[in-house]
């Protein structure tokens, strides 16, 4: 009598194990591709989850190996699980993965900028831009920092995910400060020496259009809304795009020091100037908290954000 033979059911394999993960850290922007390694997995039909944030694009190669991309997630240790038809990994020690917060500092002299780890205070990668990088912006799903280099008249880009320069865009003469749009779709950069603002888009890191502004450029504030541009100059003029409300300027005063960094109210109706010895004035509706005008400082003031 023949003996009739059946496939393994499908949930042979049983519930999914995590035995490691191949990088247990990542950038609070998400991007950082993670490959996993346990067992159980089911090629096709895993998911893949970062605490309770689904994992992007996530592929099995085979029964014992996974990757995915890590999701944008405040700064946090959770733990990455694996799901199948057949249940969830049980989380251990082995599958923590810790999303980094990071500030991003421009080193002027030495053409680089530092990734400080703010949980820690360290920093985590010294990452080689443009020649005298001098302002930063970083785009608002934390996934790309934009860097001006002064003296090279570029914006390097970096990815938040990996730390590394993707993209180099040449802008105007001296680029001084990058605004990124609260969309994050564009970023504005102030070319000192040529008098001009340029703008990327971050979609294609290609500058879509170069703006005539007047004579030394230096900082770029975008109002809440993304609507509106704010350009100050070294003297502390203010130009206006779009509907953009004027509420006054330094252009006419006398200052101790020059202008160097502005910034918008939360409501878009006013600003902030900064000048290098740390005097603020404020125009619209921005408080006056105190300033560093009246103190000695080490070193200047070189822009507000």
């Amino acid at each position: 009598m023949a003996i009739p033979l059946f496939a393994a059911p499908a949930d042979a394999a049983g519930v999914p194990t995590v035995t490691s993960i191949s990088t247990s850290t990542g950038s609070t922007g998400g991007g950082t591709v993670v490959t996993i390694t346990g067992t159980g997995f089911v090629v096709g039909a895993t998911a893949v989850t970062f605490g309770t944030t689904t994992g992007i694009a996530v592929n099995c190669t085979s029964v014992t190996t996974c990757s995915a991309t890590s999701p944008g997630e405040p700064g946090a240790t959770v733990d990455v699980t694996v799901t199948t038809a057949n249940g969830t990994s049980t989380t251990t020690v082995a599958d923590q993965f810790t999303f980094i917060a990071y500030a991003y500092v421009a080193n002027y002299s030495s053409g680089t900028v530092s990734a400080i780890n703010t949980a820690t205070n360290t920093v985590s990668a010294t990452i080689t831009v443009g020649t005298n990088p001098y302002g930063v912006g970083v785009t608002p799903n934390g996934l790309f920092a934009y860097v001006a280099n002064q003296g090279s008249n570029t914006v390097s880009v970096i990815s938040t995910a990996t730390n590394t320069v993707t993209a180099s865009v040449a802008v105007g003469t001296n680029p001084k400060s990058v605004a990124i749009t609260p969309n994050g779709l564009n970023a504005y950069v102030a070319n000192n020496g040529a008098g001009t603002v340029s703008v990327i888009s971050t979609a294609s890191n290609t500058v879509t259009a170069t703006v005539t502004v007047g004579a030394g450029p230096l900082g770029v504030a975008i109002t809440p809304n993304g609507l509106y541009a704010y350009v100050v100059n070294n003297g502390g003029g203010i130009i206006t795009f779009g509907d953009a409300t004027y509420y006054g300027s330094t252009g006419a005063m006398k200052l101790n020091k020059p202008i160097v960094g502005m910034a918008t109210t939360p409501d878009g109706k006013g600003y902030w100037l900064v000048a290098t010895d740390g005097g603020i004035f404020t125009f619209g509706d921005a408080s006056f908290y105190g300033s560093t005008g009246a103190l000695k400082l080490n070193k200047p003031i070189v822009g507000m954000t």
